[in-house]
């Protein structure tokens, strides 16, 4: 049996911001949207950290609750887009502590 392939560093960093821009959306704590997808809060901070291989079944219910399609949660940001988040203290400080683990 072939060991499983891990997913890039880039899919997981870029599915984690997205994670947290939609959240921050929908004004929903990593608590609202871990009860409303019938996970924990720690599943929901171990995505938006860039620790979790997501599987397809689990996306498609993050998409759902997060009011987005799968491919907004993958999707790359261009190169001048600005998040809804930026400026607000709270995001900066959960990205960069994503960032320090990531690294």
């Amino acid at each position: 049996m072939k060991p499983h392939r891990q997913p890039s560093s880039e899919i997981l960093e870029r599915l984690a911001h997205n994670t947290i821009m939609h959240r921050f959306r929908r004004k929903l704590t990593q608590k609202k949207l871990a009860m409303r997808c019938g996970w924990t809060p720690e599943y929901i901070n171990r995505v938006e950290l860039g620790l979790v291989n997501i599987t397809l079944a689990r996306l498609e219910i993050l998409a759902f609750f997060l009011f987005c399609s799968e491919a907004d949660l993958l999707r790359q940001r261009k190169p001048n887009e600005r998040y809804i988040a930026e400026g607000r203290d709270d995001v900066i400080d959960l990205l960069a502590r994503r960032n320090r683990l990531s690294a």
